[in-house]
């Protein structure tokens, strides 16, 4: 995927499918709010509402994808579509990325909002709470040039792909000076905490920077790391592609 960044941002949009007035309004969140890009998509909402209605009708599958062209026909879009309890998730992108970067953002929109709130229903409307989710999905797409096209490859290497986080050059050379030290401080920790109802620790993930030196975590656990670091700005794509 070859990419500028005047591309076009990731726009985010939850159409709630529980409305039942002509008329009452069913987008219950858009971002990024005020941005043209978005003027030119939203009115498509009712679009994306009714394709998913009628594909799960007809074929009692989901839809899960749409290429189509912004109201005044300037710009062309890809939409990935994910149903959230009552609610349909909407990511937007450059109609000219493909399938597999377009479902990777919106699989990790869908990851960041059980990670930090659990259930959409939970926020209670006030979805201007999602704003930091996807502005640092926004930073990361904005922030790279291209994404790798094996389907095969785990969230976690396209994670490194998006330059989001690389590999420490250092890392071999400090292999047997981190798992030693790493040893120890959970020898330590076990103890300090013998007999006290705490959350065990799955493993680590040692970062220089924005570097992985060393790591213990599985891949999906990894993912998990990878996902709130993200999301809490620890791991800043835009300042590191700069």
């Amino acid at each position: 995927l070859a990419r500028t960044h005047g591309a076009g941002p990731l726009l985010a949009l939850l159409l709630n499918t529980e409305t039942k007035d002509e008329g009452e309004e069913l987008l219950d969140y858009a971002f990024p709010a005020d941005d043209p890009d978005l003027a030119a998509v939203a009115p498509l909402k009712g679009v994306f509402l009714a394709s998913c209605g009628i594909m799960r009708a007809q074929v009692g599958e989901e839809l899960e994808l749409l290429s189509f062209w912004s109201i005044d026909g300037r710009r062309q879009y890809k939409v990935s579509l994910r149903r959230i309890e009552r609610w349909i998730q909407c990511i937007v992108l450059p109609g000219s990325v493909s399938d597999r970067t377009v479902h990777f953002f919106s699989d990790e929109a869908a990851g960041l909002v059980l990670l930090r709130h659990g259930r959409l229903s939970s926020l209670q409307g006030h979805f201007r709470q999602l704003d930091p989710i996807f502005r640092a999905l926004g930073c990361m797409w904005q922030a790279n040039s291209q994404c790798i096209e094996d389907g095969g490859t785990a969230t976690a290497l396209l994670y490194a792909s998006l330059r989001v986080v690389t590999w420490c050059p250092l890392a071999d050379d400090l292999k047997a000076e981190v798992s030693t030290r790493m040893d120890n401080w959970e020898q330590r920790w076990q103890a300090t905490v013998s007999g006290q109802s705490l959350a065990q620790p799955e493993g680590y993930a040692l970062f220089i920077c924005q570097t992985l030196v060393s790591t213990s975590l599985t891949d999906r656990a990894f993912e998990a790391c990878l996902r709130l670091c993200v999301l809490e700005g620890v791991l800043n794509s835009v300042s590191w592609s700069q």
